[in-house]
């Protein structure tokens, strides 16, 4: 299928839409999306618990580098994430971050 040649005339462009600056009659996808997909649900996880995966994934990579007297550290990080993801479950605010299911 190829593009029909673009023609001179005299006439002024009457196009609407978004790139002339008027709005467009099209729903946007925004209007029309049930809720946040699951990469938009992603980046807020990983947005509000950027944190606690920097203060277990840190000390468990100094683990293999360093010294293995880091690994504790890494653990009781782990431990307190879980205690704070546990309790926020039990609170019902699991929901509320992520604007999903709590999955």
């Amino acid at each position: 299928m190829s593009m029909p040649e673009p023609q001179n005339t005299s006439q002024l462009d009457t196009t609407t839409g978004p790139l002339v600056g008027t709005t467009s009659q099209l729903p946007t996808r925004g209007a029309t999306a049930s809720g946040p997909t699951r990469t938009v649900r992603t980046a807020v996880w990983a947005g509000c618990h950027l944190g606690e995966l920097a203060g277990v994934s840190v000390p468990l990579v100094l683990t293999f580098t360093a010294s293995e007297w880091f690994a504790p550290l890494s653990g009781l990080v782990a431990l307190l994430w879980a205690l704070h993801a546990c309790r926020e479950f039990r609170a019902g605010r699991a929901t509320n971050r992520t604007g999903g299911e709590g999955r």
